[in-house]
């Protein structure tokens, strides 16, 4: 009998030590239920969205495309009746007399069908996420194809395929829950992330969303391509870039417009076109936690409110280390200090880019057409 036994009981060593697994699925970023400040409008229609974009995310739970995050505005592609479709029409992602590629034979088959079958007569339209009116290359990546999506011309999607084109469009209202990639057909029994009734559009409402402004005389652009590779595929949020920081503070104010930018999200109106006039700020609301959030036991890594967030919320939490992460604005270990992720709601951060500094917030937005 080993005298280990004593000293090592079973499990013993085990005990205190065992880490905790990284969860990344982060569920509270499926809706936008929790942005809401106040009632939204009614939501309108039934629409799916274009069978060809291409993929910003992964879900993992059921690896299937996400084509939009949660809060993304959106713009409409109309349909068309099947006969009026005399050439491909890359946009829709529909083919010459309406058909479409659904997927790929065992035999190595290009399988169609018409969109008459895929798009019932309730079906208002396609939607696709806002630009800003300016044309858009969204480019696939290997991921694309790896979990299902197709070309318009019916193959497996990928990094060299050529980009999907947004063209110029114009804001019609917000998605409240993130757009899986519409798939259906392609897999046997396993149509997961789309049902018949597709995905309704929230005309207006006010939401708390986060902001982050970008200033100084250094490369500003390098700031904001981290940034937007740390947050785009999962949060709707305004951003800012001005040259200094009294510039940046007078657009920030109650009462300015903002616009969609290139991917949706929320970014100062340019005055150049009135019909993406799409929001407006009513106020900022930074004085965060509230009601004592942070004396909430919340289980250190967890990402969860209380005091694993410092008091934040999951998802402004989430937003704000994801970002403070990227090594051209901070670190990992500075983004690990609740200090660190707090102090940026009231002070600016001079980030590891030369010369370029940020601040983040959070502000209250009134969104639509008519605000």
């Amino acid at each position: 009998m080993s005298t280990d036994l004593f000293y090592n009981p079973t499990g013993g060593q085990f005990s205190n030590k065992l880490p905790m697994k990284s969860v990344e699925s982060l569920s509270y970023l499926n809706s936008i239920e929790d942005l809401y400040r106040y009632n939204g409008k009614e939501a309108i229609g039934n629409y799916y969205p274009v069978r060809t974009l291409p993929s910003v995310d992964i879900d993992m739970d059921a690896e299937w495309p996400v084509v939009m995050p949660a809060g993304t505005i959106v713009a409409v592609v109309p349909l068309k009746d099947a006969r009026a479709y005399t050439a491909d029409d890359d946009s829709a992602g529909i083919r010459t007399d309406g058909y479409q590629y659904v997927s790929i034979g065992v035999d190595g088959s290009h399988l169609e069908k018409p969109i008459n079958y895929m798009y019932p007569k309730d079906i208002a339209g396609l939607i696709v996420a806002a630009n800003g009116g300016a044309d858009q290359n969204d480019g696939y990546t290997a991921n694309c194809g790896k979990y299902g999506i197709l070309t318009l011309s019916g193959e497996v999607a990928e990094a060299a395929s050529d980009p999907y084109v947004r063209v110029a469009n114009r804001p019609i209202g917000i998605v409240n829950h993130k757009v899986f990639s519409d798939m259906r057909l392609r897999y046997l029994n396993y149509d997961a992330r789309q049902g018949s009734n597709g995905n309704s559009i929230a005309l207006g409402g006010v939401l708390t969303i986060p902001f982050i402004g970008v200033y100084g005389a250094g490369a500003r652009a390098t700031v904001l391509t981290a940034i937007r590779a740390a947050v785009d595929a999962k949060h709707q949020y305004a951003w800012f870039s001005e040259a200094d920081l009294a510039t940046l503070e007078s657009v920030i104010q109650s009462g300015d417009f903002l616009m969609p930018d290139i991917k949706g999200k929320f970014t100062k109106f340019d005055g150049a076109d009135q019909a993406q006039k799409f929001g407006k700020i009513l106020e900022h609301r930074n004085r965060v936690p509230w009601n004592l959030d942070e004396v909430i036991d919340s289980i250190p890594g967890s990402g969860m409110k209380g005091t694993d967030t410092g008091g934040l919320t999951a998802r402004l939490y989430n937003f704000i280390t994801t970002i403070l992460q990227q090594s051209a604005i901070a670190s990992v270990s500075y983004a690990a200090s609740k200090d660190n992720v707090k102090k940026v709601m009231y002070e600016p951060l001079l980030t590891n880019t030369a010369n370029v500094s940020i601040i983040i917030g959070q502000l209250d937005v009134a969104f639509g057409i008519l605000v």
